[in-house]
């Protein structure tokens, strides 16, 4: 099975849903012409040929947090993001 950014970003956002975070951390350009990062949650790092899932919050200046301990292939990434989604539907249908 092959991995695509579409199906990691699938995944990321259906996380930040079920955590609460809605649309997730985002870039918005202000009228004045600069970027602002606002918003918390998940995100992926996509660097040095490798993907980690990061939990940024920009609402309180905190940055960015390393949350996979390691950088992975999009195909590890991927089966841990479904762990995660999997255990918090579970644990939403048990209340």
């Amino acid at each position: 099975m092959i991995v695509t950014e579409k199906m990691l970003q699938q995944e990321v956002a259906e996380l930040n849903e079920l955590m609460g975070y809605g649309a997730g951390p985002r870039y918005v350009r202000l009228k004045s012409g600069r970027g602002k990062s606002m918003g918390k949650g998940f995100l992926i790092d996509y660097s040095y040929g490798g993907v980690r899932l990061n939990y940024a919050n920009f609402g309180v200046s905190t940055g960015q947090r390393d949350v996979s301990p390691l950088r992975q292939t999009k195909f590890e990434l991927y089966y841990a993001l479904r762990m995660m989604t999997s255990a918090l539907l579970i644990k939403k249908r048990k209340k």
